[in-house]
């Protein structure tokens, strides 16, 4: 029985470190792709805020951590 318990505390602790990971990548990736967004937006003379632009670099950081994590996950890049 307590084996059992144990699992579960290493499933929750493990669950927990791959949200943290999931939330720091997405913001970090997702403050610079909204950062290219918004220069894109600059250099074509737009004045109004376009949210599709912003969702969209939210989507593509989401896809791009979703990547990253499944290659560390395999191991991806190490011998």
């Amino acid at each position: 029985m307590h084996a059992d318990n144990s699992h579960k505390e290493g499933l929750k602790q493990k669950v927990v470190h791959e949200f943290k990971e999931v939330v720091i990548l997405t913001a970090y990736l997702a403050f610079f792709f909204c950062a290219l967004s918004t220069y894109s937006m600059l250099l074509l003379g737009k004045s109004h805020i376009s949210y599709f632009t912003y969702g969209t670099a939210l989507i593509n950081a989401l896809v791009i951590v979703k990547v990253i994590l499944i290659g560390d996950a395999l191991h991806a890049g190490q011998r």
